[in-house]
Order: C-alpha cells, then structure tokens, then sequence
C-alpha cells in the first residue's frame, strides 16, 4: 500500500513517516519504508514488490491538476495533515476519479507524533480505507494499482482442463471478461492486458508459493481457488 503524508511542505510529514517505519519495524508484522515523492515515483515497482507499506511525504500542494494522474494511480490513501486540511476538500475534487483515499490525518496520531501510540490507529485506519477504497472509483480500470479488477490464484488446476473450460464457456454466455496465466509474483503486481477484464485467473501449484512471498501475494490477490488435489500441499499457506 502506498500512502501519501501531505503537509504544507513535507517536513513534519517526513518526521512522522520516519517514526512510523522505526515502529513498524519494531513490530515485526510488516515491512515498511519512507522516503520522499521523486524516489516514490521512479523506485514504485521496487517498492510495491518489496514493502507492505510505502510511506511518502511532502507537501499537500504537489497535487495539482497537472500532477493528478500520476498520483492517482500511485497511492491507495492521501493523508491531510491538521495544519493543512483546509485543502482536504480541493484534493478529493482532483483525485474524485481515482480510487485514492483522500482523508484528514487524525490528530490524534498526527499530532502526538508518538508512533507506539500511533501505531494500531493508523494500522486500523488504513485497513479500513483499503476495504473503502475498491467501491469508490467513478471509473472503470484493469491496473491492480487502481484495484478494480478481481485476482484469483487457482491452485492445483490447468486452464486446460475440462472443468475450467466448462466454467469458461459459462462466463462468456454471461459476457464476463476474463484472462488466464501462469502465476509469478513479477507478473500478479506488473499487470499490463491487452483489453478490459473483470476476472483474472492466475494457474499454479501449492509448490511455487514460497513462505516469503505470501505478505506480497496476499496483499493483492481477492481470492484463492483450490483444487481438491491440491488441499495438503497448500493447507499451510
């Protein structure tokens, strides 16, 4: 998830992002990182793949309506600093047909500036926004960056397969858009199709998964679907 720390000119934002890493880092649960718009945008790739949550800062003021696009496609929440929010309301505008959360920062974890204290607010917050997030674009996309295309990794089964097939010919009566791939985790976060689709199916096996992926799979994957053959080899996972 990335997340934008906007304040009137990104130095607060930066202090805030910075103790937000050293206490999520501490916590052990998930991997974090800060770090300043200009890196955000040419390491995004890198950063997707690597981290559960990239925190940037700077100021509320670099979205402009020449900037919009490239934020909107980036960040999953836009967070209002307090001495700014004043702009909340000319944010959500320019962002409105994007699926990014445009919301006032708490003070209550903004203004403390005490990232223990903040920790479980902002974490409960940010679920929630990225449950919000995947109701509110006005528009239609297939990029899971925007996240409106529905990822199911089928386990255990073959595109090729008479049942699949079956289900396949069902879901184009229904006029259903859908594609099929192997799955790698390079290919699930760089999603590029060629025309719109709903669904995307992604084939492996339970052995391809390795433990140290699942965070990054299961922060983009919607659903898993697992063949009976399949169950004891991927009922740890």
């Amino acid at each position: 998830m990335f997340i934008y720390i906007g304040c009137s000119g990104g130095g607060t934002s930066s202090m805030f992002c910075q103790k937000m890493v050293k206490e999520i880092a501490k916590q052990g649960n998930l991997s974090a990182v800060f770090t300043d718009v200009t890196t955000a945008f040419l390491k995004r790739r890198e950063y997707g793949n690597t981290y559960d949550l990239v925190f940037v800062y700077g100021g509320i003021g670099m979205i402009t309506q020449n900037t919009v696009d490239d934020f909107g496609r980036l960040f999953d929440v836009v967070f209002v600093a307090p001495q700014v929010r004043f702009l909340t309301e000319s944010i959500q505008k320019l962002l409105k047909n994007f699926p990014t959360i445009v919301k006032d920062i708490p003070m209550k974890i903004f203004g403390k500036m005490n990232a223990y204290d903040a920790y479980d607010l902002l974490l409960e917050e940010l679920i929630f926004l990225d449950e919000k997030r995947a109701y509110q674009s006005d528009i239609l996309t297939v990029t899971k960056a925007q996240d409106k295309d529905i990822e199911i990794l089928v386990v255990g089964g073959s595109s090729q397969e008479n049942y699949f097939k079956k289900q396949f010919s069902q879901w184009e009566k229904q006029e259903i858009l859908f594609s099929t791939e192997r799955f790698s985790l390079i290919g699930l976060y760089d999603f590029q199709p060629q025309e719109d689709v709903c669904l995307r199916l992604l084939f492996c096996n339970g052995g391809q998964i390795k433990e140290e992926e699942l965070a990054q799979l299961t922060r983009r994957i919607d659903g898993v679907w697992l063949m009976p053959a399949a169950y004891l080899g991927f009922e740890k996972n």
